[in-house]
């Protein structure tokens, strides 16, 4: 509710920013606009996932984005900016997600979308699951644009692994391990 009462009060101060419609996708292969990628890795590999703010091209002054990995098979171990400012990466607040965004609610330069937010290192923890990376729409995900305007992000893309499925395996012990997954 509190979303859709701000977003009407956007468009009807700044009505050219309505139509800037922002999205995070997180991204493991590189080629962003494709997801949700999805991929295996075996307990105890180190994941990194890549945050990518994309959409309506437009300069943003700030961010802030909420990572969540809700069925506990990922560990976080670590943040590297791609922005070039300080920033301040908040432990599980609201359940099993991180928010990351400058320590000063700015970025020390304006930045043209689509860019890298940064990359988040992960660690596969739960051997046999289905991890799963959302961005969470509910306590975070917002942005402030140059020139004036603030939003939020809207249809974000997560990734997904498969943890503990990454050995190159034989039909026979394929199909057991894929029949595994649904029992």
């Amino acid at each position: 509710m509190i979303k859709a009462i701000a977003a009407v009060l956007v468009s009807a101060l700044f009505p050219g920013f309505a139509a800037a419609q922002l999205s995070v996708e997180l991204d493991l292969d590189g080629v962003v606009g494709n997801g949700p990628d999805v991929n295996c890795a075996d307990v105890s590999d180190y994941i990194n996932v890549d945050i990518w703010i994309t959409g309506t091209p437009l300069s943003l002054l700030s961010a802030s984005v909420s990572i969540c990995n809700n069925d506990g098979s990922l560990e976080f171990q670590g943040y590297q900016d791609a922005i070039g400012s300080p920033w301040t990466i908040t432990p599980p607040q609201f359940g099993p997600c991180l928010v990351i965004q400058a320590t000063d609610f700015t970025f020390s330069a304006p930045k043209t979308v689509p860019f890298l937010y940064g990359t988040a290192t992960y660690h596969a923890a739960a051997d046999g699951t289905l991890g799963e990376l959302t961005v969470d729409d509910n306590n975070s995900g917002w942005f402030s644009a140059n020139g004036g305007g603030t939003g939020f992000f809207t249809n974000n893309i997560g990734v997904l692994f498969l943890i503990g499925g990454c050995d190159t395996a034989t039909e026979e012990s394929s199909w057991g391990a894929v029949k595994g997954l649904f029992r």
